[in-house]
């Protein structure tokens, strides 16, 4: 693992395609959220991608008016869920989520391109392990291909591997790992810390991006973080505080 500190920085080149903002852990946190997005309608982005924790507890209309912040910006987005936009009545499932966001059994695994880039959305909310079914949809959705491999993003809802929080990791992390070593996929980015992070997998050249929260629960700090695509290939990272942040001078 190396640290955020020590990771090189990206190369950043080639014709500017445009720009992606990405959100995550709102808690049903209404205000905070909606001046978060205030800030990044701002920022001319082209799409939204929140990671999970859209609500507190999977709650109905908790969902409905996150949808509603979204939806008023008239930003395209994507959604996955966290481990807390599962309802608990009448079983803990995301049948609410679902409802809400229009997903049909099976379908919030997957895929759309975005600016020439192949961006891969994984659910792994519910941090359970022998989930065959969704390591297989990874392996058959990953790209063989080494052109679409380099211009290839994971999503996910919580992290592959975690070295602050063992306990929001992917337990599948080890052989989730093994896969996209194996298709040469360099840039994750997850959700679930509440912290802005960057660090390797293990002693691979995968990078994991953990794009802090957008809400208050358990955050001092509202933040979202910018990417920004090139034409070559590259991205530019930035986190972006929701707050005026004072020097204390």
């Amino acid at each position: 693992m190396t640290d955020q500190e020590s990771l090189p920085e990206l190369a950043v080149g080639g014709e500017y395609l445009g720009s992606v903002a990405i959100v995550s852990d709102s808690h049903s946190s209404f205000d905070t959220f909606s001046d978060v997005i205030s800030r990044i309608e701002q920022e001319d982005v082209d799409l939204i991608i929140h990671l999970g924790d859209i609500s507190a507890g999977g709650e109905l209309e908790d969902l409905e008016r996150m949808k509603a912040i979204l939806d008023e910006t008239g930003v395209e987005y994507e959604v996955l869920p966290g481990d807390h936009d599962f309802n608990w009545v009448p079983e803990h499932d995301l049948r609410n989520f679902r409802g809400v966001f229009g997903f049909a059994a099976n379908t919030i695994n997957r895929t759309r391109s975005y600016k020439g880039f192949n961006l891969v959305f994984y659910n792994n909310s519910d941090k359970t392990t022998g989930l065959d079914a969704a390591i297989d949809w990874l392996n058959d959705t990953l790209p063989t291909d080494a052109t679409i491999q380099g211009r290839t993003i994971l999503f996910t809802s919580t992290p592959i591997e975690n070295p602050y929080f063992n306990d929001k990791k992917d337990p599948n992390g080890d052989e989730i790992l093994k896969l996209l070593t194996t298709r040469n996929i360099k840039q994750v980015f997850s959700g679930d810390t509440h912290i802005f992070s960057r660090y390797k997998l293990g002693d691979t050249d995968i990078v994991t991006t953990t794009v802090g929260a957008s809400g208050d629960y358990k955050n001092p700090l509202p933040q979202y973080v910018l990417v920004d695509f090139y034409a070559n290939g590259d991205i530019d990272i930035k986190t972006k505080p929701a707050v005026e942040i004072e020097s204390g001078d």
